[in-house]
């Protein structure tokens, strides 16, 4: 017994070691993603880092459509602001020029390639590498960081879009949120509306049919529901009518 309680005490506190260096690493992740594609149907890579201050967390990404050796100015550049110091929490998202994974305020934004909303209804996505990538092997150092992040997503809770993508969005060509009332119609499956709603207790976002793709994805590889929740047959029946366009 005794040889047990060291053993698990020992565990525990490496454990705690290997958390902390966790923690506090900000090397980032570069992955093949399991979600989005090429317009070619090829992979698309995301190089991934993480900065956490005090009152935000920034995401920032590289973003590569055009192989894991294209040029670095062929690379997207994108981030996502979380302030932390209001309830609910608010997230800005930057189109940006080609450059390193570095966070400074003022960064230049350009103009959205698309709609940033049609796959961030609730701030920063559950990141998904394809761990059978034949290109891109994640390391199982890397695996544990990603979880970790993606802990750290979850436990926002609700996030709301900032209140400057409203003002902006009527002078964008690409606008943060698409406009017209038939993209923003209302996914309203009880199914669904447990989590995505934009108030209450489990609120994760109102889905709406800009999100249709998402939408699709999710369901498709069985990332939704997520595990002890289920859907209905007649939700089901909505669900693939809304998508349908109906």
């Amino acid at each position: 017994m005794k040889h047990l309680i060291k053993t698990a005490l020992i565990a525990s506190i490496l454990a705690i070691i290997f958390l902390v260096i966790l923690i506090q690493d900000d090397q980032e992740v570069l992955i093949e993603s399991a979600e989005s594609k090429a317009p070619s149907n090829g992979p698309v890579y995301n190089q991934i880092k993480w900065f956490s201050s005090k009152d935000k967390d920034v995401w920032m990404m590289n973003q590569s459509h055009y192989g894991l050796n294209a040029p670095k100015k062929e690379w997207e550049r994108l981030a996502i602001v979380i302030d932390k110091t209001t309830s609910p929490k608010t997230a800005k998202y930057f189109q940006l020029g080609s450059g390193k994974l570095e966070w400074q305020e003022g960064l230049a934004k350009q103009s959205y390639r698309v709609s940033c909303y049609m796959c961030h209804s609730n701030g920063p996505r559950v990141i998904r590498p394809n761990y059978a990538s034949s290109l891109r092997k994640v390391s199982l150092w890397d695996k544990a960081k990603i979880t970790y992040w993606n802990l750290r997503i979850k436990f926002y809770g609700r996030v709301i879009p900032h209140p400057d993508h409203k003002r902006e969005d009527a002078n964008l060509e690409v606008p943060f949120r698409w406009r017209s009332s038939f993209e923003n119609q209302v996914l309203n499956v009880k199914s669904c509306t447990s989590c995505h709603k934009d108030f209450g207790f489990l609120a994760r976002g109102t889905l709406k049919r800009q999100h249709i793709l998402t939408i699709k994805f999710m369901l498709r590889e069985g990332h939704m529901p997520p595990f002890g929740f289920s859907i209905s047959e007649s939700d089901k029946k909505l669900i693939n009518q809304f998508i349908g366009g109906l």
